[in-house]
Formats: structure tokens, C-alpha cells, sequence
């Protein structure tokens, strides 16, 4: 006779669906109240930057690098979730930090209470508790909140951008080297934000970091950019001049004010892009991943949403094997534009 394993029963029955629809309830509610919960986030972050700032300015605290925003698990399973924001002169948990803050999360979990009343639920109906115990509960529930976690990255590095419409934008731009970065607390950490020195694309070291780099008034012509990765770039006022983008890493990134003329675009991937009141004629885009959907990267499921056009004028422009909908269209002038899903 098979041995019936009722832990799996519990993962398959009750945790599973459980998790899913507190999953799904978080990215409602997020979709829903998304200015809300980004002043949630954002004005206290901006007033502890402000307090490290003045403190650097005394020179009373050395000079800060990074500020690593971490979840508190301890503080989830006291009913009251937090945000732990810690300057450090360098890499976080490694040095202690100069100075901390805690930041309210009440916003992050609007479906905990249902996830764990709804665990607790099924395990009486099926009269698992015998074979599922308070203890292993607790770490199904941890491993619950990091997932949530991480799929709350990618919105967080999308609010984390009101910064430069802040009081604070001017002063964190002036910086060389600058990360804030979000995980759980000694644990891993991603980065939402990096301020970094200008580079130069095609002269700089083929193993520089491109990542986070801030591009202005740059011209580019007969350019191949190739499998360059530039996630999280921002190119503003730029001209792009036939110019290829072939196997070119462009996720999270932001065009704005941008020219690109006779440029083609080949297996790119442009998830989570923004193109902002720019102009593209004759450009060619074939096999190029825009839509919305995960992507795997360090064994981290990472969210993105769809790439966007806002604000733009689009003149003979071609999409070739590649998935598009209208959501990528926001507020553009189209002319000639070809949608061919061959």
C-alpha cells in the first residue's frame, strides 16, 4: 500500500492556493492604491535621506554609500511589519551601519491575515494538524514572505524613481557612488537605485558595469550596442542614428526626449522599458521580448511590466515576431506603424 505523504497534501491544497491569492490580493491592492502606497514608501525614505544628508554636511557621520531598506520578518510575526533603512559607508551588514530608521510596511502585505487564517482554515478541514505543526506552519509562513518579497521588488525600483521629483533628487544626483537597496535584513539585498560616474559605452572596459548609468546629449551613429546590458539606464536628450540593438539587455530602462532614426532592434529584451516623449522613424523591431511577464536571474523570479511608449511620435515602425497590445501605446502619434507577428 502507497504511503500517503499529507505534507505534500498540505503544499499542494492548502499552502499553494493559499499563497497564490495572497499573491494575487497584494498585486490588486498595489494596482489600486499605488500613489498611496508610494508616498507610504517614499516620504519617510526621503525624510531619513534628508537626516543622513545633514549629518554628512556636520560631518558629524562619515560619508554614506549605500542605504539598505530591509524587511523584518520578526516584526511581521509581531503583527507589526517594518522596514529597517540603514546608512552604511560601504556594503551593507558587513560594517555597522551610521545610522537607522524604521519605516512603516503595513502596505506590502494587505493579504497576510486572509493568507493565514485561510492556512489554518484548510488544515482543520482536512484534518492535517497531526501532520502539519505549529513550527513547520511558521516556516511555511516565512518562506511565504519572502516570496512575497521578491515579487515586490520591481514595483518598489518603480517608486523608488519619484525620488528625482523630490526635494532630495538634486542632492542624491549630485553624488559619485551612491545605492539604495532593498531585501531582508541579513540576508539578500537588490538594488532599487545606484548613482554611478559617467562612462563612456564603446570605450570603456568590455567587464564595466553598465547597469544604472545616466546618459545625456549623446549622439550615436552606425553604433552596435550588441549583447551590452544597460538594465535600469536612463538616456535623456540622446540621438540614436543607424544604430543596432542586437541581443541588447534593455529592461527597466528609460528614453527620454530621445531621437532614434533608421535603427533596428533584434532580440532585445525591453521589458519594463519606457520611451518618453521621444521620436522613432524607421525603426525595425524583430523577435524583441516588451510584454510583461517573469524573468529568471540568479534563481530570483524577477517581475516586469510591459515596455511603454508615452507621449511619442512613431513613423514607420515595424514590429516583426514580436508580441505587442495597445497598453504599449500611451498618448502617441502613429504613422505607418506595422504590426506583423509573423
Amino acid at each position: 500500500m502507497e504511503e500517503v505523504n499529507f505534507r505534500e497534501i498540505f503544499k499542494d491544497t492548502c499552502y499553494i492556493p493559499a499563497l497564490r491569492r495572497m499573491i494575487e490580493t497584494s498585486g490588486t491592492t498595489l494596482s489600486r492604491e499605488g500613489e498611496k502606497a508610494t508616498e507610504a514608501f517614499l516620504a519617510p525614505l526621503e525624510g531619513f535621506i534628508g537626516i543622513v544628508m545633514e549629518h554628512q554636511d556636520k560631518g558629524s557621520i562619515a560619508p554614506v554609500k549605500w542605504i539598505a531598506i530591509s524587511f523584518l520578518r520578526t516584526a511581521m510575526f509581531a503583527g507589526k511589519p517594518v522596514l529597517l533603512a540603514e546608512a552604511y559607508e560601504n556594503f551593507p551588514f558587513l560594517e555597522r551601519p551610521v545610522m537607522g530608521c524604521e519605516l512603516n510596511a503595513a502596505w506590502m502585505f494587505p493579504g497576510w491575515d486572509g493568507f493565514r487564517e485561510e492556512l489554518r482554515k484548510s488544515i482543520r478541514q482536512q484534518s492535517l494538524g497531526r501532520y502539519v505543526r505549529n513550527p513547520e506552519l511558521k516556516s511555511y509562513e516565512a518562506e511565504a514572505v519572502s516570496i512575497v518579497l521578491r515579487q515586490l521588488a520591481m514595483p518598489l525600483k518603480f517608486m523608488i524613481r519619484g525620488l528625482e521629483s523630490r526635494g532630495i533628487g538634486n542632492r542624491l544626483a549630485d553624488r559619485e557612488h551612491f545605492v539604495i537597496s532593498y531585501g531582508e535584513y541579513m540576508d539578500w539585498q537588490f538594488p532599487l537605485m545606484e548613482i554611478k560616474e559617467e562612462v563612456d559605452l564603446f570605450l570603456c572596459d568590455e567587464k564595466e558595469d553598465l547597469t544604472f548609468r545616466r546618459f545625456q546629449g549623446m549622439h550615436y551613429e552606425n553604433k552596435q550596442f550588441g549583447s551590452k546590458v544597460l538594465d535600469d539606464c536612463v538616456f535623456r536628450d540622446c540621438t540614436f542614428q543607424k544604430t543596432d540593438f542586437v541581443g541588447t539587455k534593455l529592461r527597466n530602462v528609460r528614453f527620454i526626449n530621445c531621437v532614434f532614426e533608421d535603427c533596428r532592434f533584434e532580440g532585445v529584451e525591453l521589458m519594463g522599458s519606457s520611451v518618453l516623449s521621444s521620436r522613432l522613424r524607421r525603426a525595425c523591431f524583430r523577435r524583441c521580448r516588451l510584454m510583461e511577464g517573469f524573468y529568471q536571474e540568479e534563481q530570483n523570479s524577477l517581475f516586469y511590466c510591459h515596455a511603454e511608449f508615452k507621449w511619442s511620435l512613431l513613423e514607420e515602425v515595424s514590429w516583426q515576431e514580436t508580441e505587442i497590445s495597445d497598453a504599449v501605446y500611451v498618448d502617441c502619434q502613429l504613422f505607418d506603424v506595422g504590426e506583423k507577428r509573423e
